[in-house]
């Protein structure tokens, strides 16, 4: 038997990440029906139960939660599996299409760049400048910033993708 289609994908927002608690999903299609096959997902044997029979015996899915304890990186795999005869498969560890995930559980740090300002006040023209030391996801677009219980200022955010980095421009001045 081969495995004809094969593929690894995420339950995180997107498919191509995840992080401790997402559901990894391996797809598998054999060009005939197979036995339930043996997994690894991140150098974990997948149990019985967490590998389950598509619409025939060609169709495998099995899933995967990560942890705290698995390792970073790109997830790994593998597939071993045999026809209804027992006549086994080449071991399968790479997919046939679609992406590979990444497993990320480390949270983004961010440096921020002030301008030169009193603790009284923000010049709104002056950029406070937020890099982050890994992609990160920001939609640019207003925010509103509170200082004590009566006193609001907008700012306008903008994000450069390419050097992960967010600037910040206060629209009020934060006075007392």
């Amino acid at each position: 038997p081969q495995l004809t289609a094969v593929s690894i994908s995420s339950g995180n927002a997107d498919p191509a990440r995840a992080k401790v608690g997402d559901t990894v999903t391996l797809a598998m299609t054999a060009n005939e029906s197979i036995q339930t096959p043996v997994v690894t997902i991140a150098a974990h044997a997948i149990a019985a139960g967490s590998i389950v029979q598509g619409i025939s015996s060609r169709h495998w899915t099995a899933t995967y939660v990560m942890a705290g304890g698995d390792k970073e990186g790109l997830i790994s795999f593998t597939i071993n599996f045999a026809d209804l005869a027992a006549n086994p498969g080449a071991q399968v560890t790479a997919k046939t299409g679609g992406g590979d995930v990444v497993f990320d559980k480390t949270a983004p740090t961010a440096g921020a760049k002030f301008p030169a300002a009193n603790a009284i006040n923000i010049d709104p023209d002056a950029d406070i400048k937020v890099t982050f030391n890994e992609a990160v996801n920001i939609v640019s677009g207003n925010i509103t910033l509170q200082k004590g219980n009566d006193l609001a200022v907008g700012v306008s955010v903008t994000f450069d993708g390419a050097t992960n980095t967010a600037t910040i421009n206060p629209i009020l001045s934060l006075n007392n």
